[in-house]
Formats: structure tokens, sequence, C-alpha cells
């Protein structure tokens, strides 16, 4: 099973600690163009990642490639990528992808974009952000927002 996640962040503690022991997941494939090509960064996110899990960095392309391969159908995966319009190329390219947490975003990434809005507590989107949603959100429809595992699920209202 692919459980897929949204945040700018990419890997991090709350990542490390919270989700993978609850979702139980053996592999992660972190999806973003820009750390994919940067050296310094791969190593700072794998640093954050136990190594007994089969972790991976790479651009939007590949990330497509492998969660489509018939291998993962068995593996329990964690997929993060750090914007919504990358989400959405990777999510309406991998059917195989069920579950969406749009968990946070919109404070790093588009930190200084006007007139965005906040769709729940960890989301600030602009309206290209919120196009994108919408786009995920009529392709899978177990979509919300739950930043932590013991948070309740919230559901994606704009």
């Amino acid at each position: 099973m692919i459980f897929f996640r949204l945040d700018e962040r990419l890997t991090h503690g709350q990542v490390v600690t919270n989700w993978i022991h609850f979702l139980g997941v053996t592999h992660i494939v972190v999806a973003d163009d820009g750390a994919a090509e940067d050296e310094l960064q791969k190593s700072l996110l794998k640093m954050s990642v136990p190594a007994e899990l089969k972790f991976v960095v790479v651009d939007i392309e590949k990330a497509i490639s492998i969660l489509s391969d018939k291998r993962c159908e068995d593996r329990r995966i964690l997929a993060i990528c750090s914007n919504p319009r990358d989400s959405y190329r990777i999510i309406s390219a991998v059917e195989a992808i069920e579950d969406v947490n749009l968990a946070n975003y919109g404070f790093m990434l588009k930190a200084d974009v006007p007139d965005k809005r906040m769709i729940t507590s960890n989301l600030a989107v602009d309206e290209e952000d919120l196009d994108y949603i919408r786009k995920i959100q009529a392709k899978v429809k177990n979509t919300y927002c739950q930043v932590l595992s013991s948070q309740p699920k919230k559901p994606i209202i704009y």
C-alpha cells in the first residue's frame, strides 16, 4: 500500500518518530526534483530516517516509475512530496495511491506569496495550489489533513 503525504518539510521528526511506526512502512520515497539534485539535502534527509528502512530521494518522474512498479503492491510505502503541483502529477500517474494526507504546506515554500488562505491549520494555499488540491480530491476520495497520527483526520474544505 502507498501512503501519500504532502509535506513541504519532506522527512523530519514527525515523519520519523510518528508516521513510520503508525503506518508500519518499510520504504520511504521522497519525490522532489530539487532535493534529488542536491547531494547535501539528500544526505540530510537520509540522516533522519532509521537505517532499517529503504529510503530514496528521487525526482518526480523517477518517483512515478518506482511507485507504479508492480513490486510496490506488496510493500508499505510512504511517498512524500513537497508541493501540490508535483503531488498531483504523482497521484494522477500512480493508480495504487488510495490514501492522501495533505499534511503541511505553504509556510516555507510559498511564505511570501500574497493572498494565501488557510484551508486547514497546516495548509496555506494560493489559487494555483487550491486548483491542484481540488484535482487531487477528485482523483482520490480518501484525501484529508492529519498532521500527527494521534490527531483526527480533517476534511479538506475550502
